[in-house]
């Protein structure tokens, strides 16, 4: 029977065997115990899983090695006992999987995603290398669903309302008569006042100002 991984319980299992294993929250890591021996396995990076596309047309048993050793902790000189494999491999895959589909193993297809995402993400492809394969992955996801509905985009920025290009500036209009005196109450609520053509000191609830002409200006607090 094949071995697969049970996330509920945390747990590989392979027919009547179980053997329960440890995530590292900070590095995704797994560590089981298979027959007294500790092993750890760590996601692919980026680099590993498009080195792995290149060779995918050798086969299955190629690529399942090539696995193994790329996520193995002991390296590629690890030797894994034939009755362990089948657990490990298991295991390997499932830290392998993304919150979305899996992307197949094909190079030009995962080169594409590594550009689009260094693109979006405005750094050199080279850069997401040493990345997890499947943050690459879900990351690349994340920016095709936000690039899907464009109209969405548009709707909200309709739906903003517009800026008030008079928001802080109080508006003074001169009109022709040349009144004695000027009185201007203490709090005015209206944001236009009209004072006479002579420069006379204007007063109003935001400060204090003088106007020799018909302008538009912003009047700082007196304090």
């Amino acid at each position: 029977m094949a071995a697969y991984v049970d996330p509920a319980a945390g747990v590989v299992r392979a027919g009547e065997g179980a053997w329960p294993f440890e995530l590292d929250p900070a590095s995704g890591a797994a560590e089981v115990q298979l027959a007294g021996r500790s092993w750890r396995l760590r996601p692919l990076s980026w680099q590993e899983k498009r080195t792995l596309a290149r060779f995918a047309a050798a086969g299955e048993p190629l690529l399942e090695r090539m696995l193994l050793q790329a996520c193995l902790a002991e390296g590629r000189g690890a030797e894994v006992p034939a009755a362990d494999r089948a657990a490990l491999l298991a295991l390997g895959r499932w830290l392998n999987e993304p919150a979305e589909p899996l992307l197949p193993l094909e190079s030009r297809l995962l080169t594409q995603v590594g550009i689009e995402v260094a693109r979006q993400l405005g750094c050199s492809p080279r850069e997401i290398e040493s990345w997890p394969a499947h943050e690459v992955e879900t990351t690349w996801q994340v920016v095709r669903r936000g690039q899907a509905d464009p109209a969405e985009l548009a709707a909200k920025t309709e739906r903003a309302p517009a800026p008030d290009p008079d928001e802080g500036l109080t508006r003074i209009w001169i009109v022709p008569d040349e009144p004695a005196a000027l009185d201007v109450p203490s709090q005015i609520h209206s944001r236009t006042h009209v004072v006479a053509r002579s420069m006379l000191p204007v007063t109003s609830y935001r400060g204090l100002g003088i106007v020799p002409r018909p302008v538009l200006l912003r009047v700082l607090p007196v304090g």
